[in-house]
């Protein structure tokens, strides 16, 4: 797909090298060497020209073409509980999406990971009640593992 200016500018060249309708020979080639893309596309860009001039060549398609974006509140990922929100595919079942959809957003950057792994510190006594026990149990075990 190339842009509307790129194809006026075409056009505009073929017209200037050429006496319509009729197409000088070798004209197409050196247009699409010059741009660089295939002599097919540039006759096309010709024949779109000759039926309907610069109006032929615009691009039908509107700038709102094509699928449309499925968008993911951070509102609604706060208000899904904490234990339903602990992976990717729990959130994307709790917010009714796809889980493909919802990496696409994370990727995006609409959303970051969190996670608050805060490693509790044993104080010295802990620690050592901690191993007394353990060393304990080992005792009492005879071997048994």
């Amino acid at each position: 797909m190339y842009a509307n200016n790129e194809k006026f500018a075409i056009y505009g060249e073929l017209l200037a090298r050429t006496a319509p309708p009729v197409m000088h020979h070798g004209v197409v080639k050196e247009v699409a060497a010059k741009y660089g893309m295939p002599v097919r596309t540039v006759q096309k860009i010709w024949h779109k020209g000759q039926s309907g001039g610069f109006d032929g060549l615009k691009d039908k398609r509107k700038g709102n073409s094509g699928r449309k974006k499925i968008e993911i509140s951070s509102e609604a990922i706060k208000n899904v509980e904490l234990s339903k929100r602990t992976t990717l595919k729990d959130l994307a079942n709790a917010l009714g999406v796809k889980k493909s959809t919802l990496h696409k957003r994370y990727k995006e950057g609409c959303f970051r990971r969190h996670s608050n792994d805060i490693k509790f510190s044993l104080t010295e006594e802990n620690t050592k009640a901690r191993v007394k026990y353990c060393l304990s149990m080992l005792r009492e075990g005879g071997g048994t593992m």
